[in-house]
């Protein structure tokens, strides 16, 4: 995978990052315009085909919460009023992306919604959305920071990815990414060296979830939900892994190196 389709991955991270962290004033000028206050086009229709891609892939994205749902509708909306150039192919496409979101508002939204959130719950945390335990809000609140820590960990990682470190604070973050970039962006995978990136990491992971757990450090419960996570990556990562020419030597010394790491 090239630097440019890793830059591209990055920005739709950042996108997804922006709609649960800026309100609608804000990312409309970071989208539609550039520091001197004029239209930014190449930055408009980077942002809408990010958006398609995100409606396409994570399609159920919206129903994270009402607050991103608004914001997509007005930041999207908003490029109506001010595009000049191309209007009409641009207009056409933005409104093809409000008529997902009036879909996305109109259909069932709340049990949708519920659906979303235990599934993402389930995915990042292997814990099970229990509406008498936890309320919606708090259940969004959690994934939330956890969809604010894809970015920055992708960025830590392929940014400068010889300086990747697990600590205590971070390792539920580690683990909740890994578990969506697998789910959600497996041509990641299809890249030979970035498969034994993500193998090392796994084990890594493996590795620093058991200290946790020997330590005290977390308790029995969360160690196995962490496990439950971990295994589904591992299963993603096995299939990918009988596509390539890796062996098993080259997975040994990769569990070597992770172990090291944490010990």
């Amino acid at each position: 995978m090239d630097s440019s389709s890793m830059g591209k991955i990055a920005c739709f991270l950042s996108v997804r990052s922006y709609l649960v962290t800026l309100p609608s004033n804000e990312l409309i000028k970071l989208i539609y315009f550039d520091e001197n206050g004029n239209q930014d086009i190449e930055s408009m229709h980077s942002f809408l085909n990010l958006i398609s891609f995100l409606l396409s892939s994570e399609k159920y994205y919206p129903y994270l919460g009402k607050d991103v749902l608004d914001n997509l509708y007005n930041v999207i909306s908003y490029g109506r009023n001010i595009i000049t150039e191309d209007r009409e192919k641009v207009c056409n496409f933005i409104n093809y992306l409000i008529l997902k979101l009036n879909s996305i508002r109109s259909n069932n939204y709340d049990k949708l919604r519920n659906e979303y959130l235990a599934s993402q719950l389930f995915m990042r945390t292997g814990e099970s959305f229990d509406e008498y335990e936890f309320s919606s809000d708090v259940v969004e609140s959690s994934l939330k920071e956890y969809i604010k820590h894809d970015e920055v960990i992708f960025d830590g990682i392929f940014g400068n990815s010889d300086e990747f470190v697990v600590n205590d604070l971070n390792i539920r973050f580690m683990i909740s990414s890994f578990s969506y970039y697998c789910t959600y962006l497996p041509s990641l995978l299809e890249n030979e060296e970035i498969l034994k990136l993500f193998v090392y990491i796994k084990y890594v992971l493996d590795y620093a979830n058991h200290r946790q757990f020997s330590e005290k450090y977390i308790s029995k419960s969360v160690y196995e939900k962490h496990k439950r996570v971990l295994k589904e990556i591992q299963h993603i990562i096995d299939e990918q892994m009988d596509k390539t020419s890796l062996s098993t030597k080259d997975i040994n010394k990769l569990k070597i190196k992770a172990k090291a790491s944490i010990n």
